[in-house]
């Protein structure tokens, strides 16, 4: 095995999964071995390498940039850190910051969150250090996903070959949630060149720039970036995707709208008026300042579509809220569908109001209140279940170019056969959407009939097809 690049003296203390094995990689066959960022030495060693460095490379800082990078891998369409840890190591400094924390603070939250906030503070020092020592030259953060890199798979890669269905799966997930992928756990052999060819495609000089501004500057890129008509928006203090976990969401939308969002916190502060149409917000308020809310005021009055957590508001919070529901034009319905929910309408705008709370209730049937919810607002979507195929499919989009202004944007689906297996596969082609061209077509046959599209599939083959989109018609 190897050490994953951390050198020997300072590879003294195993990092720990939350499930008590200790965490490592397969890469190329070669088990490599994670160790704990929570280790003492371990930064120290972290920061006397970044100050070499920095030394070492200062007559050439004007050649280059400095990216931070978190390395992990995606699992039910959650990213899972490499950084995370449950160690000896992580447990003693965890119990001196559970110390500093005041009585309150430690109240508010669970052990489990605690953790997690702690965790997230520690990956800061590492990100401030790397900021200390390169800071005209710092270019932005990415999360890195190993295909293939849950415990699960890095077991299955010991013992025998990982399926070729799940590791494209992995891939479009991957880059469906605005990550780059990293192969170097999938087996190399002759049938492998679907995957490469997948990766081609999908990892455009656009994307990988996209990746590190944070995807806040989408109308400005010429290639096709993922689609995401749904966006988890968190306050300039940060916040975590498990609440949405919690009440069942992310896994009605990873059945019902797969790879059409990203679990990507987005910060509310980074919103432009193209991230508004087409696209729902939802918005769990903690750790939200008072900005956030005028950010969130402008947003619904602008005409957005808001799904809003109301368990945890403060009292202040919860009276800037009513003040901006109660004015004037802003209309208010209360409907109860198993749980509550108040919709408050303004122009062309909504906002919903839920207790999430209210989702733990002994029979409510989560994916059902969810279904309800989402249904009742506008979402644009050619929707069809490619999967019962054993296809793969993965939607793009891009702005309409001056030629096609007929169109509100233009969307790519790319569907990939990696099976040994012919397929054959029909879909109708709804309203709003109008077949452009097929591009990249490797061993496929493309046939449009009316208004569907029949497709013959060889083994290990693909197509992308562009539709032109139109919101209103």
């Amino acid at each position: 095995g190897t050490n994953g690049g951390v050198p020997s003296s300072f590879a003294t203390q195993n990092s720990v999964t939350k499930s008590g094995m200790i965490s490592y990689s397969v890469i190329a066959d070669q088990l490599s071995k994670h160790f704990s960022f929570f280790a003492s030495n371990l930064f120290k060693g972290y920061s006397q390498f970044l100050k070499r460095a920095a030394v070492d490379l200062k007559e050439v800082s004007h050649l280059f940039q400095v990216a931070t990078a978190e390395y992990g891998y995606v699992e039910q369409g959650i990213f899972c850190s490499f950084f995370d840890d449950r160690s000896s190591a992580f447990y003693s400094s965890f119990e001196d910051y559970k110390s500093s924390l005041t009585e309150r603070e430690e109240n508010a939250a669970d052990n489990d969150r605690l953790a997690d906030d702690f965790t997230s503070f520690v990956k800061g020092v590492y990100f401030k250090e790397v900021r200390k020592f390169f800071s005209h030259q710092i270019l932005g953060h990415q999360r890195i996903c190993m295909v293939n890199g849950s415990e699960f798979d890095a077991l299955t890669s010991i013992f025998s070959k990982n399926n070729n269905l799940d590791t494209g799966e992995q891939i479009l997930d991957i880059y469906s949630n605005e990550m780059i992928p990293l192969s170097l756990g999938v087996k190399k052999n002759n049938k492998g060149e679907i995957f490469s060819s997948i990766l081609r495609q999908l990892i455009s000089s656009d994307y990988l720039d996209q990746c590190f501004s944070g995807f806040v500057d989408r109308e400005d890129a010429v290639d096709f970036l993922p689609v995401s008509f749904f966006s988890f928006l968190s306050g300039s203090k940060g916040q975590h995707i498990d609440s949405w976990v919690e009440t069942g969401l992310i896994s009605y939308l990873g059945d019902e709208f797969k790879r059409v969002f990203t679990t990507r916190l987005v910060n509310i502060s980074t919103l432009q008026d193209t991230y508004l149409e087409n696209r729902i917000h939802f918005v769990n308020p903690c750790n939200m300042g008072r900005k956030d809310f005028f950010i969130l005021k402008e947003m619904f009055y602008s005409g957005a579509q808001v799904i809003f957590d109301s368990a945890h508001l403060e009292d202040d919070e919860q009276t800037f809220m009513l003040e901006m529901l109660s004015s004037s034009g802003v209309q208010k319905e209360v409907v109860n569908i198993g749980v509550r929910l108040n919709v408050y309408s303004f122009n062309s705008g909504t906002m919903i109001l839920f207790d999430s709370r209210d989702f733990k209730q002994e029979g409510v049937i989560k994916e059902k209140m969810w279904r309800q919810i989402i249904n009742s607002l506008s979402i644009l979507h050619l929707r069809h279940d490619f999967r019962s195929k054993q296809i793969l499919s993965c939607w793009r989009s891009r702005l309409a170019k001056p030629f096609e202004m007929e169109f509100d944007e233009v969307r790519r689906l790319s569907l990939i056969n990696v099976t040994d297996y012919k397929k054959e596969v029909e879909f109708p082609i709804t309203e709003n959407f109008y077949l452009l061209k097929t591009v990249d077509k490797q061993e496929v046959e493309v046939e449009k009939v009316d208004r569907k599209i029949k497709m013959i599939f060889r083994p290990r083959s693909s197509v992308s097809l562009d539709f032109g989109v139109v919101y209103e018609e």
